[in-house]
């Protein structure tokens, strides 16, 4: 675990939490451990640089929505293409098919279960995100090969106007959650709610700030494309 912050408590564990991993390097000075034990620990050290900075070509937007509005409960398969303000009521089984997939505005799936495998999800603001809500059971897996190679979920990051509108992006109880694959969301704070059961082979996670509220996480770390590292997250 990499954290770039330099602020007062760069880092803050509380009680009873491990983080069994190891290396953690901490560029601040100061962190705030109310108990928990932290693998590794390095405080003011140097993190290494963000391998996907600049790295990933971001798409033009389609002129349509392939997808939008409310589902009923139900199975849905998703074509690849752009998806706009989608809402999965109630239960859904919802599959992406393999391909890029563009979420604009919010998607949210309240109930149910996620495939998604050889998918990218690309984000083109920072009001983009999908929304997960209780008992999610996911499992993704990005792309073995094409532009998007190893490459999970990315946001848009070439406007400096769009940057500097940190957002937040929220999961709520996830039952089960297989990754696979580059998590790029540098413009988010990304919050763990309630309880998460995550197993994530060859995962990476790039985000502004992390908050993980009742989790059981077991990650590999991935070997970014030209950095020479296996990170587990890469927090800004």
């Amino acid at each position: 675990m990499n954290v770039h912050s330099t602020e007062h408590n760069a880092m803050i564990m509380n009680a009873q939490s491990s983080l069994d991993v190891s290396r953690t390097c901490v560029a601040g000075k100061s962190i705030l451990n109310n108990g928990g034990r932290i693998g590794g620990l390095e405080i003011g050290c140097r993190p290494p640089a963000d391998p996907y900075a600049g790295k990933i070509p971001e798409p033009t937007l389609p002129a349509s929505c392939t997808t939008s509005g409310p589902k009923s409960p139900g199975t849905h398969t998703l074509k690849s293409g752009i998806h706009c303000d989608v809402t999965f009521n109630g239960t859904a089984n919802v599959t992406f098919e393999p391909g890029l997939h563009i979420v604009r505005g919010t998607m949210i799936i309240n109930a149910g279960t996620v495939k998604a495998e050889g998918v990218t999800f690309y984000f083109p603001n920072t009001q983009s995100r999908i929304q997960l809500n209780d008992n999610i059971t996911m499992s993704a897996s990005a792309p073995a090969s094409g532009p998007y190679q190893g490459i999970l979920m990315f946001e848009r990051t070439s406007d400096p106007s769009n940057n500097s509108h940190k957002q937040q992006f929220v999961f709520n109880r996830m039952e089960l959650q297989r990754l696979e694959g580059a998590i790029y969301l540098p413009n988010r704070d990304v919050t763990y709610n309630a309880k998460s059961n995550i197993n994530g082979h060859k995962t990476a996670l790039v985000v502004n700030t992390l908050i993980i509220n009742q989790a059981d996480w077991k990650l590999d770390g991935l070997t970014s494309a030209g950095a020479g590292q296996r990170s587990v997250y890469l927090s800004r």
